[in-house]
């Protein structure tokens, strides 16, 4: 786990280091731990082409039924959302087929420009990597409150998609391999 962890924070430093061009010639391939005690059931998303599974005790507060739009320019759409009451963390699956790919890589070059244009964040840090079939540009966020993981996968599941984390800064020392765990359990359903 400490390793999947290091080197997810070294792709971030390096990434920050390369160049677009560079960054998106290889994607680093990535095997992410996959502990079935820190998940709960898996949830199919037919629409997404993907399969995932929660963080365990995290409870659905959001269905594809009940979808909705967010004001992220028009390119998100969540299909799930989850909660853990005890920690306030977050967990969401949204749809960005409509996300223009320009946008995405250019979190590479400027993060700071698409999701942090308020400084509300201290540190914005975007790589890419690939796992299974999925190729992924994945963002972080934080600051003395909150850290958020953002992963845009751009390919391998019917659409583009999202997968968003959000911990309070002092509960996400203890989430790191129920993250990777998560991250790690999401499939491709084509």
């Amino acid at each position: 786990m400490m390793r999947i962890t290091f080197l997810l924070l070294s792709l971030f430093i390096i990434g920050c280091n390369s160049s677009k061009e560079s960054q998106f010639k290889q994607w680093e391939e990535l095997e992410f731990r996959v502990d079935e005690n820190y998940l709960s059931t898996a949830i199919s998303d037919s629409t997404l082409g993907i399969s995932f599974r929660p963080i365990e005790g995290f409870s659905k507060i959001l269905s594809p039924i009940q979808s909705l739009e967010t004001s992220e320019a028009d390119f998100v759409k969540i299909h799930h959302l989850f909660k853990d009451d005890s920690t306030q963390s977050i967990m969401s699956v949204s749809s960005i087929a409509n996300m223009p790919d320009s946008l995405i890589f250019g979190l590479i070059e400027n993060p700071d420009n698409y999701f942090n244009q308020d400084g509300i964040y201290n540190q914005a840090m975007a790589t890419s990597f690939s796992f299974d079939n999925f190729k992924v540009v994945q963002l972080l966020l934080s600051n003395d409150a909150v850290v958020n993981f953002k992963l845009f996968f751009v390919e391998g599941g019917r659409e583009k998609f999202q997968l968003d984390y959000i911990f309070q800064r002092q509960e996400y020392i203890d989430f790191p391999k129920a993250l990777e765990s998560s991250i790690g359990s999401t499939k491709s359903i084509l």
